[in-house]
C-alpha cells in the first residue's frame, strides 16, 4: 500500500493523507461504484476517486483532483507508484486553481 500512497511535495515539504484526517465515502462515477477520499494538507485540498471502469479488463482508475486553497501561486509535485515504479507529475497552481490527474493501474 505504501507504494501507491499519494504524496504531495511543495517548497521542500511533503504531505500524505493522515489517519483520522481523511474522509472516505462510496459514490458513483457515471453509474460505476466509486470510492472517494477527501483530505487536505497545508492549503492543498485533495479529492481522490478510485473505480474499475468495466469488466472487460482488470484495471483500476484513480482520479486525483488537487486545489490550491491559498492566495498565492505555488508549485506542486504529486508522487505515487506501484511496486518499484514511481509516477511523478509537477504543475504550477494559481490561487484557487485546481487540476485533475488521471492514473490507470492495469
Amino acid at each position: 500500500m505504501t507504494a501507491t500512497t499519494l504524496t504531495l511535495v511543495s517548497a521542500g515539504d511533503r504531505w500524505t493523507a493522515r489517519p483520522g484526517r481523511i474522509r472516505a465515502l462510496w459514490t458513483e462515477t457515471e453509474g460505476i461504484p466509486t470510492v472517494r477520499t477527501v483530505w487536505a494538507a497545508s492549503g492543498w485540498q485533495v479529492t481522490e476517486s478510485f473505480f474499475c471502469p468495466d469488466r472487460t479488463r482488470a484495471r483500476l482508475v484513480r482520479i486525483v483532483r488537487v486545489r490550491n486553497a491559498r492566495r498565492v501561486s505555488r508549485s506542486l509535485t504529486l508522487r505515487t507508484g506501484i511496486k518499484d515504479a514511481t509516477l511523478s507529475r509537477s504543475a504550477r497552481f494559481s490561487p484557487g486553481q485546481d487540476r485533475t490527474f488521471f492514473i490507470e493501474y492495469a
